[in-house]
C-alpha cells in the first residue's frame, strides 16, 4: 500500500471555501492494492444528499496525526492524511468504480477554524443522511 511523495511539481490540494449546508465528498478512484491512491474532493448540498449524491459517511480512529502520508487528488494535487485513513481509504477502494466517502479528517478543511466549527454542526447531519455508515 504505498503512499505517494510529493514531487517539485505538484500542489497541495487548495480548499475552497463551502456553504453553509454544503459538505465536501471525497471520490475515491478505483484500483488495485498496488497503485497509488488516488481522489476527487467535491461540494455538494446537505439538504438534498441522499437522492442527488449518495455517499457513505466513514467513521474511524485518527491515530497519530504525525504519522501524515499524501494522496494525489484533483489530478495535480496532493493532499495529506493519516496513514489510519489511508489504511481506511484502501479497505473501501473498489478495484473497478468510484465510491463516493465523507471522512471527516479529509472533507473538513482542518486548517481553517471557522469552517471546522460549521462543519462539526452538521456532524449529526452528515451521518444521517449517508446511505451507509462504514466503521
Amino acid at each position: 500500500m504505498a503512499a505517494e511523495s510529493v514531487r517539485p511539481d505538484q500542489l497541495w490540494y487548495q480548499y475552497r471555501p463551502l456553504g453553509d449546508r454544503s459538505i465536501r465528498l471525497l471520490e475515491l478512484l478505483p484500483g488495485s492494492a498496488q497503485d497509488g491512491m488516488r481522489c476527487r474532493l467535491r461540494s455538494a448540498g446537505l439538504d438534498d444528499m441522499r437522492v442527488d449524491h449518495p455517499y457513505e459517511a466513514l467513521s474511524y480512529v485518527w491515530g497519530d496525526t504525525g504519522d501524515q502520508v499524501t494522496i494525489a487528488c484533483d489530478d495535480a494535487c496532493v493532499v495529506s492524511i493519516s496513514r489510519s485513513l489511508l489504511e481506511a481509504l484502501h479497505a473501501l477502494r473498489d478495484p473497478i468504480s468510484p465510491r463516493i466517502i465523507w471522512a471527516d479528517a479529509i472533507c473538513i478543511n482542518q486548517r481553517d477554524d471557522a469552517e471546522r466549527s460549521r462543519q462539526v454542526r452538521l456532524i449529526d447531519a452528515i451521518y444521517r443522511n449517508a446511505r451507509r455508515v462504514v466503521v
